[in-house]
């Protein structure tokens, strides 16, 4: 069989599966399948044996509904590809909203220690700490599994030196004081869980989604410990779900905190919310 043999083969399997992404994941499968680079483009060559096996092997994955990063072992996000597995939460284009808040506010402000709660693979830290030289960071996650993810990642990228990964519930782990604090917390409903695509719900870990019966549990815990971390003009900034944001803000107003942005992701929806404390 021919690389375009196979490419059509994939392509027909997932779009009668009724994937909407049909066309890209065959074409990245079939990339990581024959170790290539260009995604795109394939030459008409001969597929060994083994080759067309493991392709198969990917489709077949892929029709059980497993994303196709978690075949792959590969997500991109933001400027880098980032190693991930069956312990972390898939990083999504939404999170790099944080990634541009943080930028944004950077234009005036130095963030030289950042904490990113809850890290996962990682992708939120490393982004921020490669774009700002001097800054150092500092990762926890309750997942020790989570943690060695973050940690390869840091040294894929060469920032093992800047960044520190600490297995902690939250701050039980933490000391110091931080002039970033980011997070992405788990915000769906318990409920609700049951009710999302095969890929999120069978394949990323439920600790790393599950928000309690209303979503807010993570945001309440974080609210009632986070003034003891920050720094008097540090920023704190949190990915929401969808129409939180009403909700997160009164939980942060409780414990002297302001909201001093909103920042919508690129489907117009409040995605960032951008915290600090209140007599500053």
């Amino acid at each position: 069989m021919f690389a375009s043999d196979l490419l059509g083969f994939g392509n027909r399997e997932l779009r009668n599966a009724g994937i909407k992404t049909a066309n890209l994941d065959a074409r990245v499968l079939l990339s990581e399948a024959l170790e290539l680079k260009e995604k795109y483009f394939f030459s008409d060559f001969k597929i060994s044996k083994n080759k067309y096996n493991l392709y198969q092997n990917y489709i077949k994955q892929r029709l059980e509904g497993k994303p196709v990063s978690k075949i792959i072992y590969k997500r991109a996000f933001w400027k880098s590809d980032y190693y991930i597995n069956e312990n972390v939460l898939d990083p999504r284009p939404d999170s790099e909203t944080i990634i541009e808040t943080v930028i944004k506010f950077s234009l005036k402000e130095k963030f030289e220690n950042v904490l990113d709660l809850g890290t996962g693979s990682g992708c939120l830290i490393t982004s921020i700490i490669a774009e700002f030289p001097l800054s150092f960071g500092v990762g926890v996650d309750i997942s020790f599994d989570a943690i060695k993810v973050a940690s390869r990642n840091s040294k894929n990228l060469n920032l093992d030196n800047r960044i520190q990964f600490i297995v902690s519930d939250w701050f039980n782990s933490i000391k110091g004081k931080f002039d970033l604090i980011v997070c992405n917390p788990p915000y769906i409903e318990s409920s609700k869980i049951s009710l999302l695509p095969n890929e999120v719900k069978l394949y990323d870990p439920h600790g790393a989604i599950d928000g309690g019966i209303d979503g807010l549990n993570s945001y309440r815990i974080i609210a009632s410990e986070i003034s003891q971390f920050i720094n008097p003009n540090g920023k704190i900034i949190f990915e929401i779900g969808f129409s939180q944001e009403h909700q997160v803000i009164n939980i942060m107003k409780q414990y002297g905190f302001i909201n001093l942005l909103k920042v919508k992701d690129l489907s117009n929806i409040v995605r960032c919310l951008v915290f600090c404390l209140k007599n500053k």
